[in-house]
């Protein structure tokens, strides 16, 4: 069950694919009014899901009687060789414009690395860290099948959302480090840990990948967003992964995917759509470090050229751009790195 195969490796291929078009131009500037934006805000809403499935895939993977057995070497591996080394290299490369900035201050830098603020995505990994140093922690509490410690665990997440309707709703702004801190997205992590620890709840998850329901999810999604927008909520709390119909959303299709998962394998899956996949989810990680350096450039591309106002034109172009650049970026390091014998520096890096 808790093996990868390639399906595994194809979904995360869909979500690197929902990450690029969330960090594609955005519709806002035409209006909350506008036919563009509505347009723009659905799509937004059919997006909603990929770092719940990474967040989820992370847990369902873990090794957990090598994270029980070596907890120091386990954190070390994981949180330290492929998530902070990558994180600190990617950091510090997003942040040299803003170090030959004359606004450059060295405490917002070192505040900029800390939360994960030196580029959008960063935050991810801030996430996945903390995750990571909680893993044999959470792992013993869920081993002890005592339904109160379940129960609280569980409960921190829906609690943490309760605070940010309050915010987003009678405050009318956004917690702040509302998606870079491990409360926003632990309940993922743990139903990735719970399932490859109970085979009974595993079962009971899947269970929920019959309901043909996600069209009906993303309705709600896109309901949400009106009645927030009705109540005066910042834009970044309406389109954020982190509401409550969105990971509903998101739970429906880990569940959806699980099915297709353990239904199909790879032989009778050989068509070019279904590798292209499985290609992109063996380098999600790569694609997720490089891919807004890509969303940057095409950013200045699309005003040289005047098509920023055009927004169907700005996203299909930021999208393939993006996308062919990042592919294109991590083939030829790879190559550099095999043909010098140094293919250790990719992983380093995120490759």
């Amino acid at each position: 069950m808790a093996k990868k195969n390639n399906i595994w490796q194809a979904v995360r291929g869909i979500c690197i694919l929902a990450v690029v078009l969330i960090h594609c131009p955005n519709a806002i500037a035409f209006g909350y009014h506008s036919s563009i934006f509505y347009v723009w805000l659905v799509i937004r809403q059919m997006l909603n899901f990929p770092v719940a499935v990474f967040i989820f895939l992370s847990g369902f993977f873990v090794n957990q009687d090598k994270c029980i057995t070596a907890p120091k070497m386990f954190v070390s591996e994981r949180a330290v060789k492929r998530l902070l080394i990558p994180y600190l290299f990617w950091s510090f490369l997003y942040s040299i414009p803003y170090i030959f900035s004359e606004s450059f201050s060295c405490k917002t830098l070192v505040w900029h690395f800390v939360t994960g603020k030196s580029a959008t995505p960063l935050y991810y990994i801030i996430v996945l860290i903390q995750l990571v140093i909680l893993t044999p922690l959470l792992i013993r509490f869920l081993r002890m099948k005592n339904k109160l410690i379940t129960t609280l665990l569980y409960l921190i997440t829906p609690l943490y959302l309760l605070t940010m309707y309050y915010f987003g709703i009678i405050l009318h702004r956004t917690l702040p480090l509302y998606a870079t801190v491990f409360p926003a997205w632990l309940i993922f992590y743990l139903l990735g840990l719970q399932c490859r620890m109970s085979q009974e709840f595993a079962v009971k998850m899947k269970s929920l990948g019959k309901f043909s329901i996600i069209p009906i999810m993303v309705l709600l999604e896109c309901g949400e967003a009106l009645v927030l927008m009705v109540f005066g909520a910042n834009i970044s709390f309406v389109i954020s992964q982190i509401r409550i119909t969105s990971f509903l959303y998101a739970l429906i299709l880990i569940c959806v995917f699980w099915q297709k998962a353990e239904a199909e394998t790879l032989q009778n899956q050989n068509t070019f759509r279904h590798k292209f996949l499985i290609y992109l989810g063996n380098y999600s990680y790569g694609i997720y470090f490089v891919h807004y350096f890509f969303i940057k450039l095409s950013n200045k591309l699309l005003v040289i050229f005047s098509l920023s106002e055009i927004w169907i034109v700005s996203f299909a172009v930021t999208f393939f751009i993006t996308l062919f650049g990042s592919v294109c970026v991590i083939q030829v390091f790879r190559w550099c790195t095999e043909k010098l014998n140094k293919q250790r520096i990719a992983t380093y890096i995120g490759f």
